[in-house]
């Protein structure tokens, strides 16, 4: 039940023939799916507010995620063209984003890294499974090093996931060097011990002379 409608006239009889009634009842059913309409309507706007009111939400809880997150986030197709720029930090970011869009990696990084990137892109394709690979880039005045998580979106995109570890290289850097400094320093203990060990071995025949001539001299 939507809605009543009374009507009432006291001034003249049989004011409500039966064709007015039929009026009457085709306008009451207009009216009746016009309020119903209204009300629908009015039920459906509530609805697309309070959608849009958790999108917003939900999109700034995703942009604050994004934004806090230190990883650089592209999507690439099979040339290598960057196609997206996820709204992450971009420090790591060798250039502003609307320079990097549309262009591919030999357009926007060094040599090297950029032969790292598009061969891990063509192997991730060809596999259908995600590729790591590791290249270094000229940022802050500084060499930083990245490693890239290549996965497939499509037949002809992938999702490139590149994380800062340029302390974890230090790190191994350092670790070889302290190899090599060892190495260098066992070579040096061998080499030393290798010089006593023939100095010992003069001095032994030296001494060995040394008796042979007191015993043929003295009586």
């Amino acid at each position: 039940l939507l809605g009543i409608i009374y009507l009432e006239n006291n001034l003249t009889t049989d004011a409500f023939t039966p064709e007015r009634l039929e009026v009457l009842s085709v306008l009451s059913s207009q009216a009746a799916i016009a309020l119903e309409n209204a009300l629908l309507y009015q039920t459906l706007e509530q609805k697309v507010e309070e959608r849009t009111v958790q999108l917003t939400s939900a999109e700034a809880e995703l942009r604050a995620l994004f934004s806090a997150m230190p990883d650089v986030v592209l999507v690439r197709d099979r040339q290598g063209k960057c196609l997206k720029i996820a709204p992450t930090n971009t420090v790591n970011l060798i250039r502003p984003a609307e320079e990097m869009l549309d262009r591919t990696v030999y357009e926007t990084l060094p040599v090297n890294a950029a032969e790292r990137v598009f061969t891990a892109i063509q192997q991730s394709l060809t596999t259908g499974e995600t590729v790591t690979t590791e290249y270094v880039l000229p940022l802050r005045q500084q060499e930083v090093w990245l490693s890239a998580s290549i996965s497939p979106l499509s037949q002809d995109a992938i999702i490139l996931v590149a994380r800062d570890i340029t302390q974890r290289k230090e790190a191994e850097f350092a670790f070889e060097d302290s190899l090599k400094q060892i190495a260098a320093a066992n070579q040096e203990i061998t080499l030393l011990n290798q010089k006593l060990e023939s100095e010992n071995l003069r001095m032994k025949t030296e001494l060995d002379i040394t008796r042979q001539l007191q015993q043929m001299i003295l009586p």
